[in-house]
């Protein structure tokens, strides 16, 4: 990243294209990004393949569809953890400093930069999401198709948010991966019995109840509300990180 002059180093367009090289140029976010569609089309043909995971069950029901189509949710996130904590395992962060002394701008930068890279993907993945089998149900109109394609969108790209936050505060994507497979996988599983209420409010569970269950369907968390508290969580997170970001090894 070439070091801006200081008439350029108030600039926001600057580091936003740098940001943007440097994302589009990583072998990590392409490959992560063919191995989402390449897995959410798997899923679209597994809707229609007419296979059961139970054996009364005639083919996977349209929740089944929509709980699978969380997989590649999360393997899209890793998009945004690995390129935002690529710089701290190579050290280019510290480069990173230098040419952007104002780490205001620079984290900026990065958000919106992820943002841009991102938000296609995820308007493709929302796409075929709507292409599996009862999903929505075929008696949806436009406005719900419409509906689904946006909580889709909404639900991808607020992850992410939420990834990136915990890249920037660990500085690790294993650990911010790990974390967050960890607590849809493990932790949601194990606590669901006994802590119900607190299980909710994990940002698995919350795109659980934007993504499966159809909307007017009564649900412990409104699909609104759900999409509220995951914004929460990724306000909470990309505050956290931007000041650590600003502070840290200043």
């Amino acid at each position: 990243m070439t070091k801006f002059t200081t008439d350029e180093e108030f600039s926001f367009r600057q580091p936003l294209a740098a940001e943007l090289t440097k994302l589009l140029a990583l072998r990590a976010t392409w490959i992560i990004s063919m191995a989402t569609l390449v897995l959410s089309a798997c899923i679209v043909l597994l809707s229609y393949s007419g296979i059961s995971m139970t054996a009364d069950e005639r083919g996977l029901s349209a929740e089944s569809i929509r709980a699978l189509m969380l997989v590649p949710a999360y393997l899209f996130i890793g998009v945004a953890v690995v390129t935002s904590a690529s710089e701290y395992r190579n050290g280019q962060i510290r480069i990173s400093y230098i040419a952007v002394p104002k780490r205001v701008i620079l984290y900026s930068a990065k958000l919106c930069g992820l943002l841009i890279v991102v938000a296609p993907l995820a308007m493709l993945l929302s796409a075929i999401g709507l292409l599996a089998k009862g999903t929505p149900p075929a008696e949806s109109g436009s406005a719900d198709l419409v509906h689904a394609a946006v909580a889709s969108l909404l639900v991808l790209t607020l992850l992410s948010l939420v990834g990136f936050g915990l890249a920037i505060i660990t500085r690790s994507a294993v650990v911010s991966l790990v974390t967050l497979w960890a607590l849809a996988a493990l932790v949601a599983p194990t606590l669901r019995a006994s802590m119900p209420s607190v299980i909710h409010l994990l940002p698995h569970d919350l795109a659980l109840q934007v993504l499966v269950i159809p909307a007017g369907v009564p649900n412990d968390t409104p699909q609104s509300a759900a999409i509220l508290l995951l914004s929460a969580w990724a306000i909470v997170c990309l505050i956290v990180a931007g000041v650590l970001f600003a502070r840290r090894d200043s």
